[in-house]
């Protein structure tokens, strides 16, 4: 048996990090506490081994979704060269350790190789790793996964009156809002780590270098990362002319490019770009009772809403929670995320193809089978009442997706017939 030896990091970047994940932890969790973990990494190289150990050692005690994992092995087997000539455990110098460390860092403080023995079918690799575990105040939210907004880069000119520091907090503050309200994830609050924070800023666009947002992403001990860029955000005027007559209109207009990144498997699993104006007389509405300032958090409110909406819509689709009757159909969905009156279409039950250029499976929605209409919304579920379609075949977990269609007209009594519409010929008599 080997003499165990041991990896940490001790540079002080590292340890200016970890005092201000300290301070973010602090405000998140109510405790902070130290576990070890002996685990057993079973492959047919010492190196896949060792990797497979520290995986089970993260699981254990994180809890982390099987994506991040894999992700994560991908990214050691990289660094550790798994499959290169003459690289063995014992051959794994600090410098390789520290990458190692950095790869995990967030998930694993240190780790002691405590034997390395040969076996009839590969190798088995036992180690004792060091975890910080976090004791969250709300434990039914400790499996849910971890997001963290960077901060968007304003590319283009803003607006004479909108200054570009202002668009990126204003941005980032809704984000966080949005992702919030909407419970399906653990939102990092980028207000305690603004030390950290400000070492991004001094990064180029995490939109135009993904990999730098990994980095930051890994460091962070996130599951997610939302970057993007603001394009465009201005005043444009448009000039119409009709017999010498000037028709010119002015509109606000924007642009937003963002992506959703998955930190583990480092993945782009959404991408778009979110354009919108808003229109002369609408401003001019918004300035009657609001100052200049208050309709820009508006029309910026409504931008990052929108793109809120998309995103949640493309990871977790709205779902059916539980059918009461015909007026009482709950949604597992709530907050900023439905509106009272909304319509929505339930999916019928959907299949499954396979995609010929990428073999990954796709899902594609039923035929519609009901239209609901949200009546109440509550912080994390609203109320909908049939207005169309078989309630028999609505059942817990169906999907809905919004729908821009009308609700169903009612029966009501025809109008009243008057000369000027009827079809027959008026009666111009006294």
């Amino acid at each position: 048996m080997r003499k165990p030896f041991h990896f940490s990091l001790k540079t002080p970047r590292v340890f200016i990090f970890l005092l201000v994940t300290l301070a973010l932890s602090l405000q998140s969790y109510a405790a902070i506490t130290t576990v070890t973990k002996q685990t057993v990494g079973h492959a047919s190289t010492q190196e896949e081994a060792l990797i497979n150990a520290l995986m089970e050692s993260v699981q254990q005690v994180e809890g982390v979704n099987i994506n991040t994992v894999r992700g994560l092995r991908s990214n050691l087997m990289k660094v550790m060269g798994v499959g290169a000539e003459g690289v063995t455990v014992n051959s794994i110098n600090t410098h390789i350790s520290a990458k190692v460390l950095g790869h995990i860092k967030g998930y694993v403080k240190s780790y002691d190789v405590i034997s390395s023995e040969k076996t009839a079918d590969g190798w088995k690799v036992t180690i004792k790793a060091i975890l910080e575990q976090y004791k969250a105040l709300a434990p039914e939210r400790a499996g849910m996964r971890s997001i963290a907004v960077m901060p968007f880069r304003v590319i283009g000119a803003p607006t004479q009156n909108i200054a570009a520091q202002y668009l990126v907090d204003k941005i980032a503050n809704d984000f966080t809002v949005d992702l919030t309200q909407s419970g399906k994830f653990r939102v990092l609050d980028r207000t305690y780590f603004k030390e950290y924070m400000s070492e991004i800023g001094k990064m180029a666009s995490p939109l135009s270098n993904p990999r730098e947002a990994l980095k930051i992403g890994q460091k962070l001990g996130a599951d997610y990362l939302l970057v993007g860029n603001v394009s465009y955000l201005g005043a444009e005027k448009k000039g119409q002319s009709y017999y010498g007559a000037d028709f010119s209109t002015s509109q606000i207009t924007g642009q937003i490019q963002y992506r959703l990144i998955e930190v583990g498997p480092q993945e782009i699993i959404w991408a778009d770009t979110h354009d919108f104006s808003v229109q002369e007389k609408r401003v001019k509405d918004m300035l009657r009772d609001k100052t200049p300032s208050e309709a820009a958090d508006i029309i910026l409110t409504e931008a990052t809403h929108s793109i809120t909406t998309r995103i949640l819509d493309g990871i977790y689709p709205i779902k059916v929670l539980n059918v009461n009757d015909a007026n009482s159909i709950l949604l597992n969905q709530g907050g900023k995320r439905l509106i009272v009156g909304q319509l929505f279409e339930v999916a019928g039950k959907s299949s499954s193809f396979v995609d010929p250029d990428t073999q990954l499976s796709i899902s594609t929605d039923g035929a519609t089978i009901a239209t609901l209409k949200v009546t109440e919304v509550k912080p994390k579920y609203s109320v909908t009442k049939l207005i169309g379609g078989n309630l028999a075949k609505i059942s817990t977990g169906s999907i809905v997706r919004r729908t821009s269609a009308n609700e169903p007209a009612k029966d009501v009594p025809p109008p009243r017939v008057s000369p000027s519409s009827s079809d027959a010929p008026v009666d111009w008599s006294l």
